[in-house]
């Protein structure tokens, strides 16, 4: 199904200048991908106890979202999504606190386990967008184990004129310089903008470095058709 909604659209206008075009640029998880914390842990439990899930990963078993994680604990997982360690890095570190004999393919499992879903809907929504052309990107603070999951179960390149991520780039939201480098590789005006994530700190970090105008959910968006 994801593959035939990514071939129903056809080339976008070019009488616009490409920074002149709108542009709707999407967070992952939480907008566009449902995640589950809390299965999360409960597969990381399993493999390192409740002991050492908040001490390595910044978990604990009354984690609903990622927003409320342990700061002071998440330097692992801050590291591994700025791209400063590798994934091998990061699954040696994990497995240091894991049981013995635990493997890398268990680890991962764990990890992919807080992936829910991307509904359909929400890639047909994309598809609309690029049917009217209106370019598309997207602009996530995630690890290389979880994107390259993604792109590949949903075909995400199908649907995104420019993929960011904060492993690549080396930044995270909210830092002002992560927008300001989309910005400037797209390339765009920031009034050209539809700027969707779940997080109130980045919806205000790029408001005000950018001006791009931001939204909570798709949902909220205004009517681009």
């Amino acid at each position: 199904m994801h593959e035939e909604i990514a071939c129903i659209y056809g080339p976008p206008p070019v009488s616009l200048d490409e920074n002149e075009r709108l542009i709707v640029i999407f967070d992952l998880g939480g907008v566009l991908v449902d995640l589950n914390v809390k299965r999360c842990v409960h597969e990381f439990v399993k493999l390192m106890g409740e002991e050492n899930i908040d001490r390595v990963l910044g978990l604990h078993p009354q984690t609903d979202d990622l927003v409320n994680l342990s700061i002071a604990n998440r330097q692992l997982m801050r590291d591994y999504e700025q791209g400063t360690i590798t994934t091998a890095e990061f699954l040696g570190k994990v497995r240091e606190f894991c049981k013995p004999h635990t493997t890398d393919e268990q680890i991962k499992n764990a990890w992919f386990s807080m992936i829910d879903k991307l509904p359909a809907d929400r890639l047909a929504y994309i598809a609309r967008l690029r049917r009217s052309g209106i370019r598309t990107a997207l602009l996530s603070n995630t690890n290389e184990l979880h994107f390259e999951y993604l792109k590949k179960k949903y075909n995400l390149n199908a649907y995104f004129d420019r993929m960011f991520t904060s492993n690549e780039l080396h930044l995270s939201k909210p830092d002002p310089e992560i927008f300001l480098q989309v910005e400037s590789l797209l390339p765009t005006l920031g009034a050209h903008v539809f700027f969707i994530d779940d997080m109130q700190v980045n919806r205000e970090a790029a408001e005000r470095t950018c001006g791009w105008q931001c939204f909570e959910t798709i949902e909220q968006m205004p009517d681009l058709f």
